[in-house]
This record gives C-alpha cells, structure tokens and sequence, in this order.
C-alpha cells in the first residue's frame, strides 16, 4: 500500500512538472512562430521598397542612390536573400549613375549568390551588372561572358525583363564592335533592333 502511494505521488509530481514543460514549450514555440512571422514581414516590405526604388533609379539615379542610403541599414539587417537584392539594386544604380566601380568584388558575389538562389529575372540581372563591371573595369572577355549569359538566360526563360534584354544587346553591339567581330556586332545590331519594336509595340497598345 505504501509502495502504491509513493507511486501515485510520483506520478503526480512529474505530471504536473511536465504539464508545465509543455506550457513553457508551447509558449517558446508561439514566440519563436511570431518572431518568424515578423521577419518575414520586415523583409516583404524592404523587398517592395527595393524595387519601388529600382523604378526610381530608371528615371532619377541620384534621388534612388540617396532612398537606398536610407535604407542600407535596414537592408544589412535582412535575410541573406533581401541583402544581396539590395546589393544587386546598388550595382544597378551605380552603373545608372555612371560610377566606375574600383573591383568586381559586390558583382560576384551577387552572381555567385542569385545563380544558386535566385530567380530567372535576378540571374538575368546579376549576370548583365557583372558584365557592366567588367566593361567599366575594361575586362572585355569577361564582359562578354556575362552579358551573353545574361542575353541566353533571358532567352529560355518565360519571364524576363526585356529593356534589360535591349540593354545588353546594345553592350554586346558594342563590345564586339570594339573587338571587330563584325559579323557578330551586326547580329546583335538586329537583335537589338527587333526587341526595341517589340517593347515599342507593347507600349503603344499600353496607351
């Protein structure tokens, strides 16, 4: 009977610690599920704000170069995925701006990053800036490596950005022109050519 009773209180005892484990438990999860939730947030609403400001920098450069700097900080505080868009929008603007990049060093590492992890539309990009870090750093191969990655992504991809499509035939135009492939600069001359109607045809049924 003894033996009965120490048993039950036992039991007892270790129901109740474990009853309140498990409200602890429940209340780390809940904490852990609404922190979560708010990062996830906070990193939709900087991701919105990177391209409200990548439209920005197609017609103001300066004024978007001066909207990310306000917001460089909260950027370098993101997930690593909204921290290489907001260095991929800074190569974006720099070459907007016309500012000589010094290494390839912010390219690669957004193109080594977005290759991995990205979109179709952020490899399309990353691998056009890296090009336009190459032709400012007058690495021509190079270049032309990446701007014709950036041309045959776009190419099998359903969705692409086609003003950075005739933007690249326009660099390829003139790189191969630089290095006298005639042949080749007429082809992308074309190119360049066909998509601009088609951009311009979609514009005007857009009016």
């Amino acid at each position: 009977m003894q033996d009965i009773k120490i048993f039950c209180n036992f039991v007892v005892k270790y129901t109740f610690i474990l009853y309140i484990l498990m409200k602890n438990t429940i209340k780390y999860i809940t904490l852990i599920i609404a922190i979560i939730c708010l990062a996830s947030c906070r990193d939709s609403k900087m991701l919105k704000q990177i391209d409200e400001i990548k439209a920005m920098g197609d017609t103001a450069p300066e004024k978007a170069m001066h909207a990310f700097d306000s917001l460089r900080i909260q950027i370098s505080k993101g997930n690593e995925y909204t921290r290489m868009k907001g260095m991929l929008l800074e190569l974006r603007l720099r070459d907007k701006s016309y500012m000589i990049p010094v290494s390839d060093d912010s390219a690669r590492t957004v193109m080594d990053y977005f290759t991995k992890n990205g979109t179709e539309l952020d490899k399309q990009e990353a691998y056009y800036y890296a090009g336009s870090v190459y032709r400012d750093l007058n690495d021509t191969p190079k270049a032309l490596e990446y701007f014709l990655k950036s041309e045959d992504t776009a190419q099998k991809s359903k969705i692409r950005d086609s003003l950075l499509l005739r933007n690249t035939y326009s660099n390829l135009e003139f790189l191969l022109f630089y290095v006298q492939d005639y042949t080749e600069t007429l082809k992308m001359a074309k190119k360049e050519y066909k998509i601009s109607e088609e951009i311009g045809k979609r514009n005007f049924k857009a009016i």
